[in-house]
C-alpha cells in the first residue's frame, strides 16, 4: 500500500455544494512529496453532481481524481466502495458540504503518520449557516459536527475524519459486523462513524483530534428547521443503544450494565424535563434522551444481548489481534 492520503467524498444529489467542496480540495497546500487523490462516490445521484465534478477534475489534471458508482443506497456502503478503490495508506472522509482548510490534508497526514497507535484523527467544525440557528440548536452544535473534539476519546465526527486504511480494510475483509448503516437518501440514520471508532478502539488504537484541523460545515436553512433537528436527534437516539453495547465491551463490563444505563437515561430524562419547564432552550437535551429510550425499545433487550455476544465472540477469538499483537 502506497503512503499517502485518499480523500473520499460520498455524494447523493450534491450539485448545490460540490463545486465549493472540490475547490477547497484543489486549493490544498501540501508537501510536494505527499501523494494524495480525490475519490468521488456517486451514491444514486439523480442530478448533475457527477457532470459538475467531471468538468472540475478536467480543469485540475495535476490532482489524481476519479469518480466511482455505488448503487446500494446508504452512506456506509458508499464509504466502503470508496475505501475499496483507495490506493493510499490513509483516507479522509470529506462530506460534500465540508470545506476543508487549506492545510487540512497535510496536517491530518502529519498527525496520523507521526504515531502508529493513532487509528483516526479528526478536526474542528465551524458552521456556515444560511440563517442563524435557534438557541435550541446552538446548545447542541455537535449534532452538526461543529466545535472542538480535543476532549473526545471515544468517538470522532465523520466529517473530516482521517483513518488508517488498513483498519477499514480489516473490518471489511474480516466482515466485522456494522449494525449502523448511516444516511440512506433522506432517511437520517446515525452512528455509523462512531461505530467505526468503536472498532478502532477495540483493535487497540486511540483517537486523536486537533483544533488546527478546521473545516467549514455549510448548513442550509432547511437543516436548521426544528423538524429536521428532531429527525437528527432520533437518528442519534436510535444509534445510542448499539454504541453503548460497544462501550460495554471496551470497558469489559457485563451485559447487565445495559439495564443500569437504561435506568440512568430514564432519570436523566426526568431531570431534563424538569429543566425544560424552566428553560425551553434545553428542549434538545430532553428530546434526545427520549429518543434514546425509544431506541432501546426499537432494538429490544434480546437483540442488544445478541449484538453483545456477536462482538464478544469476535474480540475474544484467537485470530483477533489488537495493535500491540500486530506489530
Amino acid at each position: 500500500m502506497k503512503t499517502g492520503i485518499s480523500i473520499i467524498i460520498c455524494c447523493y444529489n450534491s450539485e448545490r455544494i460540490i463545486s465549493r467542496c472540490l475547490q477547497h480540495l484543489f486549493n490544498q497546500e501540501t508537501d510536494p512529496n505527499l501523494q494524495w487523490e480525490i475519490i468521488l462516490v456517486n451514491n444514486n445521484c439523480t442530478d448533475n453532481t457527477e457532470k459538475i465534478a467531471q468538468e472540475l477534475f478536467k480543469k485540475h489534471p495535476h490532482i489524481e481524481s476519479k469518480i466511482i458508482i455505488e448503487n446500494k443506497p446508504g452512506l456506509a456502503f458508499a464509504r466502503t466502495k470508496g475505501i475499496q478503490n483507495a490506493q493510499y495508506s490513509y483516507v479522509i472522509f470529506c462530506d460534500d458540504d465540508n470545506l476543508l482548510c487549506k492545510n487540512y490534508i497535510q496536517t491530518a497526514y502529519s498527525i496520523i503518520n507521526s504515531d502508529n497507535t493513532i487509528g483516526a484523527c479528526g478536526g474542528m467544525g465551524i458552521g456556515e449557516f444560511e440563517t442563524p440557528p435557534s438557541p435550541i440548536i446552538q446548545r447542541m452544535q455537535d449534532c452538526y459536527a461543529l466545535g472542538s473534539q480535543e476532549k473526545n476519546i471515544s468517538f470522532l465526527y465523520g466529517a473530516g475524519i482521517c483513518i488508517r486504511k488498513e483498519i477499514y480494510d480489516r473490518i471489511i475483509n474480516y466482515k466485522y459486523p456494522l449494525f449502523l448503516n448511516g444516511r440512506t437518501g433522506n432517511q437520517l440514520l446515525a452512528g455509523d462513524d462512531s461505530e467505526i471508532c468503536k472498532w478502532i478502539i477495540l483493535m487497540g488504537y486511540k483517537l486523536k483530534s486537533s483544533n488546527y484541523l478546521t473545516f467549514k460545515h455549510v448548513i442550509p436553512k432547511n437543516r436548521l428547521d426544528i423538524k429536521y433537528f428532531k429527525k437528527m436527534l432520533q437518528g442519534f437516539g436510535y444509534a445510542a443503544p448499539i454504541l453503548k453495547v460497544y462501550d460495554i465491551q471496551i470497558k469489559q463490563y457485563d451485559f447487565f450494565y445495559i439495564q443500569l444505563y437504561v435506568i440512568k437515561i430514564i432519570l436523566e430524562l426526568i431531570k431534563t424535563a424538569i429543566i425544560y419547564t424552566i428553560n425551553p432552550q434545553s428542549y434538545g437535551d430532553m428530546y434526545f434522551r427520549y429518543c434514546i429510550l425509544k431506541g432501546y425499545y426499537y432494538w429490544g433487550y434480546k437483540y442488544l444481548k445478541k449484538t453483545y455476544k456477536q462482538i464478544s465472540s469476535i474480540i475474544n477469538a484467537p485470530n483477533f489481534k489488537v495493535l500491540n499483537e500486530c506489530k
